[in-house]
């Protein structure tokens, strides 16, 4: 499980490799969006822009939450779900 501390957790996510629960690569992480100032770290509402790898389960650029995320380690964003179940989720494609 992770647990943010600061922003900072969230900004070093720029530029990591994004992967599914079952480790099928999705893309990489080309930009955090925070949320309100006055959000705390690990109270959720932060989004990933996700950018797509050839053959990723990802049809385009695609805003994935906070919540959906399971691990972060070395460079490496993982989530909680698998490349089946990720055309089912109601992430956003276009910025909102």
């Amino acid at each position: 499980m992770w647990t943010p501390q600061d922003e900072a957790d969230y900004d070093g996510m720029k530029g990591s490799d994004v992967v599914s629960a079952d480790d099928v690569e999705l893309g990489t992480v080309i930009e955090v969006l925070h949320p309100q100032p006055d959000h705390l770290p690990g109270m959720g509402g932060y989004l990933l822009l996700v950018r797509p790898g050839s053959g990723s389960p990802l049809a385009a650029e695609t805003y994935v939450p906070d919540a959906a995320i399971s691990g972060v380690a070395a460079g490496r964003v993982t989530l909680a779900q698998t490349a089946a179940e990720l055309p089912a989720q109601p992430w956003a494609t276009e910025r909102g």
